[in-house]
């Protein structure tokens, strides 16, 4: 991560394919190491973590400003956050109420209609182009925190916790992928995008599989 951003600060982005692409390898590494991926979850979970690489690889900085790559990119976040959506749900084996699924899903609901409002307000041409796929990645995205907060009382306090706060992390590591691509927010300072985007990405990514974890050892317990 931290190769990431120096190689990039200073100006040589094709540094940066000598560790990013290490970064979802490592972590399948280090998930596998503790589960063996003995269950249908654990393979789901490093299905996810698969489609992340490509998707790390699709929007390397050299590469990221061409709308296929994006696209590319997207589709594999988009895949693997809904390989984590079908992962949360093998969880959830008791179905929510009504009322415990749209408490959580409205608040999430409108944080999505208000980001893509306001990219529409921005009304940056790139984004006339891609507001479709936009608008479905933000949706499955919304869904995924969303069947991250219905683990709540499925698995342990701890479990729990580091899988929301990783599903949070990614969440907002997206916003502002989509605020630095398509508004003017960062156009003068696209270093300050980049510290948000990858550290808080990285951190998502592990906090979801070291809470995956923890439930892998629960249910063997």
């Amino acid at each position: 991560m931290m190769g990431d951003i120096v190689f990039d600060l200073k100006g040589f982005p094709y540094g940066i394919w000598t560790f990013k692409p290490l970064l979802m390898p490592v972590l399948m590494f280090w998930y596998y190491k503790h589960t063996k991926a003995q269950t249908a979850f654990d393979k789901v979970i490093l299905a996810s973590l698969f489609f992340s690489w490509w998707g790390d690889n699709f929007l390397m900085p050299a590469i990221f400003n061409t709308d296929i790559n994006f696209l590319l990119g997207l589709g594999s976040f988009l895949i693997a956050h809904v390989l984590y959506i079908v992962a949360f749900l093998k969880t959830n084996k008791k179905a929510k109420s009504i009322l415990f699924i749209l408490c959580f899903a409205l608040p999430f609901a409108l944080v999505g209609i208000g980001l893509i409002s306001f990219l529409f307000k921005q009304n940056h041409p790139a984004f006339a182009e891609m507001s479709i796929p936009v608008m479905i990645y933000a949706t499955v995205i919304m869904v995924m925190v969303v069947t991250a907060i219905g683990r709540y009382d499925r698995v342990t306090p701890a479990s729990f916790k580091w899988v929301l706060l990783g599903a949070l992390s990614f969440m907002v590591s997206d916003m502002a992928i989509s605020l630095n691509r398509f508004t003017f927010l960062f156009e003068d300072n696209g270093y300050a995008a980049r510290l948000i985007i990858m550290p808080l990405y990285v951190i998502g990514q592990y906090l979801i599989a070291k809470g995956c974890v923890l439930q892998h050892k629960e249910s063997l317990a």
